[in-house]
């Protein structure tokens, strides 16, 4: 499925210190505009620390514990439906992780139809407001 990555790629710094390069790392967030996507060093940094990074040095970018803290702290500070559809997309990267063979969420139907049925949720709510 394109429609993924913006075609053609982007770079994204919606987020101080992070990037999300269409181009790059498949479409990860990093470290600065690094090739060190968050997910490869923050599980072990918050289960182990700091230390066992070993061979990450993320804070060459300007992404120390402190920031991947507050990222932390202001991603999952969302409520009510936004909440929901971090939820949602926390569980389907979970199912993915699970299965031997990788397929992306996204070329899932059941998982792509339970996300977008979510941010439609979130967008009514926007709309409501106005």
């Amino acid at each position: 499925m394109s429609g993924v990555w913006r075609e053609p790629g982007e770079e994204t710094t919606d987020y101080p210190g992070l990037y999300l390069d269409d181009g790059r790392v498949t479409g990860s967030i990093t470290a600065g505009q690094s090739r060190l996507p968050l997910w490869a060093f923050m599980p072990v940094a918050l289960r182990h620390g700091k230390g066992e990074w070993k061979g990450y040095d993320p804070e060459q970018y300007g992404w120390t514990l402190e920031k991947a803290s507050d990222f932390l702290y202001e991603l999952l500070e969302q409520r009510g439906e936004f909440g929901r559809l971090l939820c949602i997309l926390a569980d389907v990267e979970r199912r993915d992780r699970g299965r031997d063979t990788y397929k992306s969420w996204w070329h899932r139907k059941r998982q792509r139809d339970r996300v977008a049925a979510q941010l439609r949720r979130c967008l009514a709510v926007l709309e409501e407001m106005t």
